[in-house]
């Protein structure tokens, strides 16, 4: 808990204080709210709405949607992590631009032959046909971006054997000095007095000993993850690290 502290929490938070990690991070921000949210398609009716700022900020209707949008940005600027779904309340007034950046790119027809009303046209079109595409990519089982990340599936196959066999357990879980902080086996479910597996961090025997004691009526056993061949092995206050 303390390296993931350190290495990670603690060492965003101090970079992001600094002028340079916080436009470092700002840009990592935007990067990511403009992928779940606009992406390529919804970008051109946003170029437009900045190329009609002025006449925007002009608009009497729009003065209170703009208000809104520079407080919510305000409220983000000090977050140290921003996830797409923290931005998710201003999702209407996101949508609400767009729809006027639109609207002002159909004018642009005056002056374009009709070029801005074809692009308006053009957009939901290339919507649907990305929602298409995705659908088909994965009913035919295509990779067309990054895998999300699948967890610990070797816990998971821990949890699974335990869970089929009879009686309930309690593993102490002991990391090596150089463990992946990403990658955590110790979790429980809400209920953990009724589950029927209970993981621990490996606190040493004498503190071990008292929640043997709590759990008495369980199986004991330690588990070692970054050793190349891992395994659960009974519990032994004499086992090393």
């Amino acid at each position: 808990m303390q390296r993931f502290y350190q290495e990670r929490e603690m060492k965003d938070f101090r970079e992001e204080r600094t002028v340079s990690g916080f436009l470092h991070h700002l840009l990592l921000k935007v990067d990511d709210l403009w992928i779940f949210y606009l992406s390529s398609a919804l970008t051109v009716p946003c170029l437009a709405l900045l190329f009609s700022w002025a006449a925007l900020c002009r608009s009497h209707r729009f003065r209170f949607p703009l208000i809104l949008a520079a407080v919510f940005s305000v409220g983000l600027l000090p977050q140290t992590w921003t996830m797409p779904h923290y931005a998710a309340p201003a999702t209407c007034l996101l949508f609400l631009f767009v729809v006027q950046g639109s609207r002002y790119l159909r004018l642009w027809q005056r002056r374009s032959s009709g070029v801005g009303a074809t692009l308006v046209r053009m957009i939901p079109i290339v919507l649907a046909a990305m929602i298409v595409l995705r659908v088909a990519a994965a009913a035919a089982h295509i990779p067309i971006e990054q895998p999300w990340p699948r967890g610990n599936l070797d816990r998971a196959a821990v949890m699974h054997n335990l869970e089929t066999t009879d009686g309930k357990h309690l593993i102490f879980v002991t990391y090596s000095s150089d463990h992946d902080i990403n990658q955590e086996w110790v979790y429980n479910r809400a209920d953990i007095d009724a589950s029927r597996v209970v993981w621990a961090r490996d606190m040493g025997d004498s503190e071990n000993r008292k929640l043997i004691e709590y759990f008495r009526d369980r199986r004991v056993w330690r588990l070692f993850p970054d050793r190349p061949q891992f395994g659960l092995t009974p519990y032994s206050a004499s086992a090393s690290n």
